[in-house]
């Protein structure tokens, strides 16, 4: 499959809620390429500056490795989850984290989010950091983002940016291609012989594309790349 952009016809629902959708009209969505039908042939600079960014996270894990404090692992841990969380516009006190993460029941909403973030954040890493790739990982960590979704990909249409389809900023692909997409993501994170680092941005990338949540995506997919 090769990348492509489809006009989609809206025809117009007198009964609709908005005026966009009594209007009806048209827009734009993206079929992106398949990553096993494409190779990345990367510019020299491009694959120098990977390695440097390579080394130095290396440099990094050994510094962690020989860290005998568990706690510095979990607060950067944390701290990546939060500022996940601040992305999506999920903003909290340190104070308010940390009495949700106790379970304290007077948690607010969004500290209880945050911290479903960390969760979901930690699994990411324990789940994928060793081991073949699934679809159920992948489905657990966003079920632990947001438990009340079913445990599934999405069956909408979905798009960022405007307030309906009509106006978005970007559409992703029709659902039913969503499977046939993820299938084709987890090969390459399974089966790539590309630098990690190099990995995880397209990892990255190719999932925000997709959307393949109705919810959670920006969220999911930060917690892939933490995993690649």
């Amino acid at each position: 499959m090769q990348a492509q952009w489809e006009r989609v016809q809206v025809p117009p629902d007198f009964a609709g809620s908005t005026r966009a959708d009594r209007q009806g009209g048209s827009y734009v969505r993206y079929h992106p390429d398949m990553l096993a039908a494409v190779s990345n042939a990367f510019d020299r600079d491009v694959l120098e500056y990977a390695a440097d960014v390579s080394i130095a996270l290396g440099r990094l894990g050994e510094r962690l490795r020989s860290n005998p404090l568990p706690i510095l692992y979990s607060t950067m841990i944390r701290s990546e989850s939060i500022s996940s969380s601040w992305i999506e516009g999920i903003r909290e006190s340190p104070r308010a984290i940390a009495i949700a993460q106790i379970g304290d029941d007077a948690a607010s909403h969004n500290a209880s989010s945050v911290i479903r973030n960390v969760d979901a954040m930690k699994e990411a890493i324990e789940l994928l950091g060793v081991g073949a790739w699934t679809h159920e990982d992948v489905l657990d960590i966003h079920h632990d983002l947001l438990p009340w979704h079913r445990l599934d990909y999405r069956t909408e249409q979905v798009w960022t940016g405007g307030s309906n389809k009509l106006d978005a900023d970007y559409a992703g692909p029709p659902h039913e291609l969503v499977r046939r997409y993820m299938d084709d993501l987890l090969n390459y994170a399974n089966t790539s012989g590309d630098m990690p680092v190099v990995q995880a941005a397209i990892i990255h990338a190719q999932f925000e594309t997709i959307h393949p949540f109705e919810d959670g995506n920006g969220r999911v997919g930060r917690a892939l790349f933490h995993a690649s």
